[in-house]
């Protein structure tokens, strides 16, 4: 990857995740109509660098190994981009898996609605295939250019649930928050926080404040809510 210069952006301020002037080449880049690999370098140098930056029991990867195909799923052909692992208060390792999607008009309702599916399918798919070691659940990332949305799902469901924003696949760009805005990176950091924090403090994942429909999924499963 190219080094940018400091020189290239003197006036530079820190705005949301864009911390240094190298993350605001790579924003500055990825922004209007962005190719894929673009988005992907973005996010990946964000999760490492500013988001998980000093967190030793969270690893982020864009290189995985193929899961098996009993069901189908697969990384790299269901076009999981990287991967987010941490271990839950149960000392199990879980993936946050993240997609992204550029090559189109993130205001074509239609794309959106369209890749929002796609993931959501290729999620289902995972669920089944790691049922073996009962994963019940997966987070998601799904990302347009800057802009990002986290999702839950629970095996068997037929839609995401929204940690802002309510139900999915959708077609609603709002939901989408800007890596490079103040107000959106602190719920993006919240979120993303709440999410892996039960490994530093056990039994501190609760997300039932931005998905309200998990207390139900809860008490189905046998567990308190």
């Amino acid at each position: 990857m190219a080094f940018v210069s400091l020189d290239l952006f003197p006036d530079f301020e820190p705005h949301g995740l864009i911390t240094s002037p190298f993350l605001e080449g790579n924003y500055r880049s990825t922004r209007g109509y962005p190719r894929e690999v673009k988005t992907l370098v973005l996010l990946e140098d964000i999760f490492n660098k500013v988001l998980f930056k000093d967190r030793n029991d969270v690893t982020v990867n864009s290189g995985r190994s193929s899961s098996p195909s009993n069901y189908g799923f697969n990384y790299d052909k269901d076009k999981c981009h990287f991967v987010v692992k941490y271990y839950d208060k149960e000392d199990r390792q879980r993936e946050i898996l993240c997609f992204t999607e550029n090559v189109r008009d993130f205001n074509d309702m239609s794309v959106l609605g369209e890749f929002e599916a796609q993931v959501m399918r290729n999620c289902r798919k995972y669920l089944i295939e790691t049922a073996y070691n009962l994963r019940d659940f997966v987070y998601v990332c799904t990302a347009f250019g800057t802009c990002l949305r986290v999702w839950k799902l629970f095996r068997g469901d037929h839609e995401f649930g929204g940690l802002w924003g309510g139900y999915g696949p959708t077609v609603d760009t709002s939901s989408y928050l800007d890596v490079g805005n103040d107000d959106s990176s602190r719920q993006i950091q919240q979120a993303l926080d709440q999410i892996t924090s039960q490994s530093r403090e056990p039994g501190n994942e609760d997300t039932t404040s931005f998905y309200p429909s998990e207390s139900a999924h809860t008490i189905a499963l046998g567990k308190p809510a």
